[in-house]
């Protein structure tokens, strides 16, 4: 059930209002518009599952140590996404019995926005905040990416670790590849906000694909990236061996 409910706050952006202040079903209800009965039922549930504190007026409250984790997207400790993305693993369950009896599989594409989403949230902070100082580790990495390098980001996702990459390295010329189309659509529109759309550019392929990326890069890449995604991949050795090939002379 808590699943449910958080997937719930996510959508109806209910616990930024919790966050900012203690409110009753009635003002929760017309802050959010959602009818009161269920402003109600919502909050009486967070608060005996914890995730809300009650106080004496009868009024709800985020607690200070929960926003981090519930409300502040930016945050290392942000978790919010585990509830979409467990939704969605549920949800999928009919297609995944489907493939143990048929002996395929299900595409990434068939858990849905949530799972997508969720997935993407949880990674984010580290992609945008943390990337700077995991490539800053590798200095024979992290100098060629100052000078402007080319960088390949397999399985980019919705684009969040080739935008943290670009903004971690100001001269470097990012390329995210995935082979979910939703994904790079989002992926896409998430660089030009960040307003690295002149660096980052996404393909719609599959990592193995060594024409399409090579075409991206003719020159090769400098660094090949691949986060959260080679476990993922369905010919993960191919895609290492075309990754390889890629390379420039002192590519890594």
């Amino acid at each position: 059930p808590d699943v449910h409910t958080i997937s719930l706050a996510r959508r109806l952006a209910l616990s930024p209002v919790l966050a900012e202040a203690a409110v009753d079903a009635t003002a929760l209800a017309t802050l959010t518009g959602i009818s009161e009965r269920y402003a109600e039922e919502w909050l009486v549930q967070q608060a005996a599952a914890g995730f809300v504190e009650r106080d004496a007026d009868g009024r709800f409250r985020l607690p200070a140590e929960h926003v981090p984790v519930l409300v502040d997207e930016d945050s290392a400790a942000f978790e919010l996404g585990a509830a979409p993305l467990l939704f969605g693993l549920a949800n999928t369950l009919p297609e995944v019995a489907d493939a143990y009896v048929a002996g395929t599989g299900v595409e990434f594409g068939d858990f849905g926005a949530e799972f997508r989403e969720g997935l993407a949230s949880l990674n984010r902070p580290g992609f945008l905040f943390s990337i700077r100082d995991w490539i800053g580790e590798m200095p024979d990495v992290a100098t060629p990416l100052e000078a402007g390098a080319t960088v390949l980001d397999a399985g980019c996702g919705l684009g969040w670790s080739s935008i943290g990459l670009a903004r971690a390295f100001p001269e470097v010329s990012v390329v995210g590849v995935d082979l979910d189309l939703a994904s790079i659509v989002a992926a896409r529109a998430n660089a030009e906000t960040a307003g690295v759309s002149d660096r980052v550019t996404f393909l719609h392929t599959n990592a193995t694909d060594e024409d399409a990326l090579r075409a991206a890069s003719p020159d090769g890449y400098d660094l090949v990236t691949c986060f959260q995604a080679l476990h993922d991949m369905g010919e993960p050795d191919v895609a290492l061996q075309v990754f390889g090939r890629l390379l420039s002379a002192d590519g890594t």
